[in-house]
């Protein structure tokens, strides 16, 4: 089977010397599922930001809203606004975040690791559609996937899906669930408690930056197939 390849280094990315915390202002105020419904200037379209999405020039307008400019893929450079709180604190806040993250899947043992962290959960492609060994880099979170709904009680993040940048346009993801249509669902080969991981995976995934391509959170590593 041919082994697909990425430009950016594993070995860069979690390389000691890299890995550094970077403060910046990060999206902390939004609904029950980690995503907030905003208003683009621009054209007044409803437009959804993760949690941990960065923002610059935030600031209050005359009407009660709290005015920014998205940083982050896939809305980057795009200035929204959103109803202010209440009580006049802002949404949006520092925020760590590091270089990126390195996840291992092995077809082999069914399991998938993340680092830094060394989480390690039961997870799965469907046998019908497998994604070949190698290396793929992982997308931002990009919108709330409402197929995750049915999983909110076991994590807030269960919306949060992480697009994997594959050649066989199939669409895949990285998240939870009990069935794989080609994403990598962790939670397929396990339990729910493989699944309550995510409250820990995700907001991690959410959190990193890779310093050659801010669209990207980390990479996927593929073997075993």
């Amino acid at each position: 089977m041919k082994t697909h390849k990425s430009k950016i280094s594993v070995s860069g990315i979690l390389k000691a010397s890299n890995r550094r915390n970077v403060i910046a202002k990060g999206l902390i105020e939004t609904g029950n599922d980690n995503w907030l419904m905003v208003r683009k200037e621009s054209d007044n379209a409803i437009i959804a930001i993760s949690k941990y999405c960065r923002v610059k020039d935030v600031s209050f307008t005359s009407n009660g809203r709290e005015k920014f400019t998205i940083l982050d893929w896939p809305n980057k450079n795009v200035v929204a606004s959103v109803t202010a709180l209440p009580d006049s604190r802002s949404r949006f806040s520092n925020v760590q975040y590091n270089v990126g993250a390195v996840l291992t899947f092995d077809y082999k043992t069914k399991k998938l690791t993340v680092n830094p962290g060394g989480i390690v959960v039961n997870a799965g492609f469907d046998s019908n559609n497998k994604l070949k060994n190698g290396e793929y880099l992982i997308f931002q979170a990009d919108f709330p996937h409402e197929f995750g709904d049915s999983y909110m009680h076991l994590s807030s993040y269960s919306k949060t899906w992480f697009f994997i940048k594959d050649d066989d346009n199939l669409n895949r993801y990285l998240h939870i669930g009990s069935m794989s249509l080609g994403c990598l669902t962790i939670g397929v080969n396990g339990s729910d408690s493989d699944r309550r991981r995510w409250n820990d995976i995700a907001p991690l995934l959410l959190t990193q930056r890779i310093a050659q391509n801010d669209s990207y959170i980390g990479k996927l590593i593929v073997k075993g197939a």
